[in-house]
């Protein structure tokens, strides 16, 4: 459905929102008309997402529902795993920890299931996420870890785990101070799990484009320099 996948475009795109919105209404309206259940679901998921970024909870809760009602009638476990971690996102941006941890929880299980190993992916740093707001530093970068192991051979998710944990490290270091010292140990913990070919080619490729991070890797490298060490 082309109006679908316009509206897709613009809402990955800042300062796109209207006509994003446009495009998924005129693409529902289609998909009604024609009795596209399918399209429908897919249509209320996206919208839901753009309701997510204008924070607009109440009606991004509204048409992330639908879109799962719509995707278990059809019986797609893909886009029904896909939904729970939609409203995970949601429930995590209210502030809903406890939630956010059982619909991950849910959405990982399943995934594992059927072998999506991105939804799995998602789910489970979804659950970190939550964990590590609530101050579980050993549980959430654990859970983290697993992350890593499972998406080892996928870079574009293997650059999504350490993005999202460089977003715990600024919150600790700025926010709790006091825990940022077991912060910096569940975090080597961590970096001492991952490929250290992947410290090389991917890890610090990434880390020299956020600053933030850069003073955490001379911590954890041992070595006061601006670059990773040389794999001999």
């Amino acid at each position: 459905m082309i109006f679908l996948g316009l509206g897709q475009v613009y809402l990955s795109r800042p300062g796109y929102l209207r006509e994003a919105e446009k495009m998924l209404h005129r693409g529902l309206n289609l998909c009604n008309q024609l009795g596209d259940k399918r399209g429908t679901a897919i249509a209320y998921s996206r919208l839901g997402h753009l309701e997510l970024k204008h924070k607009r909870y109440p009606k991004a809760i509204v048409f992330f529902q639908s879109a799962r009602d719509l995707f278990a009638d059809l019986k797609d476990m893909y886009y029904n795993v896909s939904g729970l971690i939609d409203e995970a996102n949601l429930r995590y941006e209210q502030g809903q920890e406890q939630e956010v941890i059982r619909l991950a929880q849910e959405a990982a299980k399943l995934a594992k299931e059927y072998g999506f190993l991105h939804h799995a992916a998602r789910a489970q740093m979804w659950q970190a996420d939550a964990l590590l707001r609530q101050g579980h530093i050993e549980t959430g970068m654990q859970l983290y870890c697993e992350t890593s192991k499972l998406v080892a051979e996928n870079d574009f998710l293997m650059k999504e785990v350490l993005e999202r944990v460089s977003k715990h490290i600024k919150h600790w270091e700025a926010e709790q101070p006091g825990l940022s010292y077991a912060f910096i140990q569940a975090m080597q913990r961590f970096w001492e799990q991952v490929d250290p070919q992947r410290q090389q080619t991917i890890v610090w490729e990434w880390l020299t484009k956020v600053g933030e991070m850069a003073e955490v890797y001379r911590h954890l490298s041992g070595r006061n320099r601006e670059g990773p060490p040389m794999i001999l």
